[in-house]
């Protein structure tokens, strides 16, 4: 990543005006394009352009909401609408981006996992039951096209997820694991009305480990950074898991 985003830099500096944007806008900007790129198009030109004024002015540091400072944003604006168009930068952002995409589609399904089987009660944000690249609001208001989130669901349901992650369409795992673990939190409340931490977990330096325990089970222990962990016992027993095939993970 610095290696790539030292790169761009260099690829784009014919674009800044009087240096402007700052490094640290320039940075952000590759940090959004990374995370909402989706191939080009004009909509997506004007949403990126509006995203940065709205990140540069609550910065307050070149410019603000009160003291507008149009020199920098013309330049910000300038920057933007140039570098989204380069071939040079494109041909080097493009496959950097196919590089990382499926680790951030298994991070996006795994969130879902995370979250659907947490205490409380689980969010989903404005069709975000797969996998979407908006930005911050007013961006991620936009409306929602439940017509297609229902066709797709409808394809989905037939679907094995085996293949669907072999075949890379997280998109599709994600809505498939949302379908299945919202009827689950439906039809088996008993598994989630609570959670009892477990000794010895918690925040260490080089990573966080999270362990909840929903699914009653008894007599095993999880390994952790080289730490076993006791998982309570339960007055109710379930074979969810068979005895020595618990995977690595968070529960």
């Amino acid at each position: 990543w610095r290696e790539v985003v030292n790169k761009w830099s260099k690829i784009n500096e014919k674009y800044k005006v009087k240096g402007f944007p700052t490094r640290n806008d320039e940075y952000r900007f590759y940090q959004v394009l990374i995370g909402t790129w989706d191939g080009y198009s004009k909509e997506y030109e004007e949403r990126l352009v509006n995203y940065m004024i709205k990140a540069v002015r609550e910065e307050k540091i070149n410019t603000s909401w009160i003291n507008v400072n149009t020199e920098y944003e013309e330049a910000v604006i300038n920057f933007v609408r140039n570098v989204i168009k380069d071939e040079e930068f494109l041909s080097s952002f493009t496959p950097f981006l196919e590089k990382i995409k499926k680790v951030g589609g298994i991070y996006s399904v795994e969130q879902a996992v995370l979250k659907l089987t947490s205490p409380g009660l689980p969010d989903i944000y404005q069709g975000n039951e797969t996998i979407t690249y908006l930005m911050v609001d007013p961006d991620n208001r936009r409306k929602v096209d439940f017509n297609r989130l229902k066709e797709t669901l409808n394809e989905v349901k037939g679907e094995d997820p085996v293949g669907l992650f072999k075949k890379e369409e997280f998109d599709k795992l994600k809505l498939y694991v949302s379908w299945k673990l919202l009827n689950l939190r439906k039809e088996r409340k008993e598994l989630f009305k609570g959670y009892r931490p477990l000794e010895g977990c918690g925040f260490e330096r080089n990573g966080l480990i999270v362990v909840v325990t929903f699914y009653p089970f008894n007599g095993y222990e999880v390994r952790v950074k080289g730490k076993y962990l006791n998982i309570f016992e339960s007055t109710t027993y379930e074979d969810v898991i068979k005895k020595g095939e618990m995977p690595f993970g968070v529960y």
